[in-house]
């Protein structure tokens, strides 16, 4: 971490993984460095109640560290529409992965994606939120303190798009 922050200058780093203790221990290596910590759990595999209580843990170690003076910037997932199960059709990564490859099942797929997803992040945010202590007892105002959090992730092509390529090519 001492690497990242001196010889490359960095003052955050994103530390992500699956595995809740490891990610954990990445996460206060950073902070100790006196980096900014984007603490981002990834998981795979997991239904959408599973990743709530992954996240609700995670949040609550993310608190720990803000509450020790680092800087945490918190991601409620990242990819989640591929990774968990309940947002694209399909029980594995292979069959929601073949939904992004064959157009008109995508199409299919994609109304109604994204207020699933909005709403799961919502719940996901709530969760978070709900974990955090804020300074003096405030969740809001002057002396408040609180985790950022986000979501990353990547969006996914339009299927038009995606015939007008295959079909140029």
């Amino acid at each position: 971490m001492q690497i990242i922050r001196d010889e490359l200058r960095c003052d955050a780093v994103r530390v992500t993984g699956g595995d809740r203790d490891r990610l954990d221990t990445a996460a206060r290596y950073a902070a100790d460095a006196g980096l900014e910590v984007w603490y981002s759990p990834f998981t795979h595999g997991l239904t959408q109640d599973e990743l709530l209580g992954f996240l609700a843990d995670s949040a609550e170690r993310a608190e720990r560290l803000r509450r020790a003076d680092a800087g945490v910037v918190f991601l409620t997932g990242a990819e989640i529409s591929l990774f968990t199960t309940g947002f694209l059709p399909g029980d594995t990564l292979e069959e929601r992965t073949a939904v992004l490859a064959a157009p008109q099942r995508l199409r299919a797929a994609l109304p109604g994606l994204p207020a699933r997803i909005n709403a799961f992040l919502g719940e996901a945010v709530a969760v978070a939120r709900a974990r955090q202590h804020p300074v003096g007892g405030r969740r809001d105002g002057p002396g408040a303190s609180s985790i950022a959090a986000g979501h990353a992730s990547t969006p996914l092509p339009h299927p038009d798009k995606a015939d007008e390529r295959r079909q140029k090519t």
